[in-house]
């Protein structure tokens, strides 16, 4: 699945970040899927795709249109939708909840004709798990921007990732069952 990890504020700001590596990710991104429509890429952190957008906007009115049609087309796939990948261990329901809603709307009054909202939940950088997450994953919620179809992890704890390698289940689905508490 081809995708970047681009953490905002981990050793470096978020502008020097994207100055430096962010924005030839993205211009080099858009550029490659606007020349072949047969490749995808995945991207999670709104927070920069916004930047991109806005520089772009303000800069060329080609590589807007580029960016709204990478997007739209679902080329460029948007997972997660929040402005980050929230972190999993020290933030409250309210503060994920800010973060997520914050992404899906810009998102979603950037490119009105996305063919289909965000369907997969992308933490694939927590460092550790929140009882909180299950909570914000729902695809039975009534808030649209929580409808979530998927999960993507990355972190798993080590021993259960020796297990599943061992036993070659290292891809797997886990199924909610809404019957039980």
């Amino acid at each position: 699945m081809p995708h970047s990890h681009t953490d905002p504020g981990w050793i470096e700001t978020m502008q020097k970040y994207y100055e430096r590596e962010v924005r030839d990710i993205l211009y080099n991104v858009v550029m490659e899927l606007s020349h072949d429509p047969s490749k995808r890429f995945t991207w999670a952190e709104t927070c920069y795709l916004k930047q991109f957008y806005d520089e772009m906007r303000s800069n060329s009115d080609e590589m807007r249109d580029r960016i709204v049609e990478v997007v739209e087309s679902g080329q460029l796939e948007l997972v997660g939708g929040g402005w980050v990948q929230h972190d999993e261990t020290l933030s409250t329901f309210r503060q994920q909840m800010i973060n997520i809603q914050a992404g899906w709307e810009w998102i979603k009054d950037t490119f009105p004709n996305m063919k289909k909202a965000p369907e997969v939940f992308w933490q694939i950088d927590p460092f550790g798990a929140s009882p909180i997450t299950p909570l914000l994953i729902n695809n039975q919620s009534s808030i649209p921007f929580l409808r979530y179809k998927y999960q993507v992890l990355n972190r798993i704890g080590d021993l259960a990732k020796e297990k599943l390698k061992a036993t070659l289940s290292i891809d797997f689905y886990a199924k909610h069952n809404s019957s039980s508490n």
